[in-house]
C-alpha cells in the first residue's frame, strides 16, 4: 500500500452583473408571469390571463373558462405557469384551472386555491393548499385528488391546518416545508415524509430546489441554504420578502419585493441588479425564457436580456494551493482535497503517461473545506500517472508516481 501526495491549484471565478430593464406593453397590476413552449403568460388584477408569442411585445386575452365563484367576468389571476403538457392558473376566490391548448380553453383543476404552484413528479401532480392538510396529489391530471401527508404532521406544532408549500424536487427526492419552518423529505413519491430535524426560525417560508445538491428557503427576513438534503441550514442573505427565486445556467436571481439580486456562487455573495427600475416597482413573479428575464410587477411586465447580467467584469475568487492527499489502496484511489469555495460536480480523472484515461469520478458537490472522493481503478503497474481535477472554472493536472 502506497500513500501519494499531489497538489492542485483550484481557481474559481464568478460573474456578477448590473441589469437594465424595458417595460413591455402588458397589463398593469400583475401577480404572475409564466411560460410554456413558445408562449409567455401573465395574470393579474386587470382582466385575468394574457398570452404572448413574441416575448411580451403583444398580447391576447385567454380567459375562456376562468372566473371567480360569484363573477363570470375575468377574475384576478394569482399564478400562471406551464407544467409539462399543460398550463395552470390560480384565481382569487375561484380555485385553479388547467388548459391543454395554451389558454384557449380552461377547465377546473382544483376547487380550492393552491399555495403557489403545481409540479409533476413521476407521473403525479402535486400541490399544497392555503387551507392546510399537507400535500395533495393527483394521479389523473387533476380529475381526483388525495392528501399525501403521512409523516408531515410531526414537529413542534403538528397542526394539520398549517400551510405547506408545493413540493420541490432535488436529487430525485421531494421536499416541502410548512409555516412553522419544518422541512420534510420524501424518498417514495410522496407516500410518506420524514422530518429533516432542523427548524428554520423565521416567519413565513417558500422553498426552492436549485439543483441536485442545493435547497433554498426564502422567508420574510432571510434566505437560507442547505447542501445536505435539508438537515442543516445556513442564513446566507438578509432578505425582505419571500421570493420569487429563479435560476439560470450561471445565476441565481432572488426577488425581495422592490429589490432584485443575483448570485453566481451558489448564494455566497449577491449583487443588486435593479438598474433603471423605478423605486416604486414591486416584483411579484419572475421567469426566464428565450434568453430574457421577465418580472411581473404592479406597473406591468419588465424584460431584460440575460446576456446583460454577464457583461460586467469578472471578479475572480481563488483558493490557495491546497494539498491533495491521494491514497492508493489495491483497486481504488482515495483523494482528500481542499476547496475554499462551494461548487457542483467536481470531476477527477486518472491518466497514464501516454494520456490514456484509466478511471474517473464525478461527485455531486464540493463543499468549502476538506472533501473526500474515491476513484475506482484496476491494479496499476509502477510508473508515472496524471491526476486531473475539473471543476467550476478550472482544470488542473499534476503527476504522481506509483512504486510497488
Amino acid at each position: 500500500m502506497k500513500f501519494l501526495i499531489v497538489s492542485i491549484l483550484l481557481t474559481l471565478t464568478h460573474c456578477v452583473a448590473i441589469a437594465q430593464w424595458v417595460l413591455l406593453p402588458a397589463p398593469h397590476f400583475l401577480n404572475a408571469v409564466g411560460k410554456h413552449g413558445q408562449y409567455l403568460f401573465v395574470g393579474g388584477e386587470e382582466n385575468g390571463a394574457f398570452r404572448s408569442s413574441d416575448n411580451g411585445e403583444s398580447w391576447i386575452s385567454v380567459n375562456n373558462g376562468i372566473h371567480s365563484d360569484s363573477d363570470p367576468s375575468p377574475a384576478t389571476v394569482e399564478a400562471i405557469d406551464g407544467v409539462e403538457n399543460f398550463i395552470f392558473s390560480t384565481v382569487d376566490y375561484g380555485g385553479s384551472y388547467i388548459s391543454f391548448d395554451d389558454g384557449d380553453h380552461w377547465s377546473v383543476l382544483f376547487h380550492r386555491l393552491p399555495f403557489f404552484s403545481f409540479i409533476t413528479y413521476h407521473g403525479k401532480l402535486f400541490t399544497a393548499l392555503y387551507g392546510g392538510n399537507g400535500v395533495w396529489v393527483s394521479s389523473d391530471t387533476g380529475k381526483t385528488w388525495d392528501t399525501d401527508s403521512v409523516g408531515l404532521f410531526s414537529g413542534w406544532a403538528p397542526d394539520k391546518q398549517k400551510i405547506y408549500t408545493t413540493p420541490v424536487v432535488s436529487n430525485d427526492e421531494l421536499y416541502t416545508t410548512n409555516e412553522d419552518g419544518f422541512v420534510y423529505r420524501s424518498t417514495n413519491d410522496g407516500n410518506s415524509w420524514t422530518l429533516t430535524y432542523d427548524r428554520i426560525e423565521a416567519s413565513f417560508k417558500r422553498l426552492y430546489a436549485i439543483n441536485d445538491t442545493t435547497l433554498f428557503v426564502c422567508t420574510m427576513d432571510s434566505i437560507f441554504r442547505s447542501t445536505n438534503r435539508g438537515v442543516t441550514w445556513k442564513n446566507i442573505k438578509q432578505h425582505t420578502g419571500t421570493g420569487p427565486l429563479v435560476t439560470t445556467d450561471n445565476f441565481i436571481i432572488a426577488v425581495q419585493g422592490y429589490l432584485i439580486s443575483i448570485s453566481s456562487d451558489n448564494g455566497d455573495t449577491w449583487k443588486s441588479v435593479n438598474g433603471n427600475l423605478p423605486d416604486s416597482v414591486y416584483i411579484e413573479s419572475m421567469t426566464v425564457k428565450d434568453g430574457y428575464v421577465f418580472g411581473a410587477t404592479n406597473q406591468g411586465l419588465w424584460r431584460r436580456p440575460l446576456s446583460d447580467f454577464a457583461s460586467v467584469a469578472v471578479q475572480p475568487k481563488q483558493s490557495t494551493i491546497a494539498p491533495i492527499n491521494v491514497k492508493v489502496i489495491d483497486d481504488r484511489i482515495t483523494v482528500e482535497y481542499f476547496s475554499e469555495v462551494e461548487f457542483n460536480h467536481p470531476k477527477f480523472e486518472v491518466y497514464d503517461i501516454l494520456g490514456r484515461l484509466i478511471s474517473s469520478s464525478v461527485e455531486r458537490y464540493a463543499q468549502k473545506g476538506w472533501n473526500t472522493i474515491t476513484i475506482p481503478i484496476t491494479k496499476l503497474p509502477s510508473g508515472t500517472y496524471i491526476c486531473r481535477a475539473i471543476g467550476s472554472g478550472f482544470t488542473q493536472s499534476r503527476t504522481f508516481q506509483i512504486s510497488w
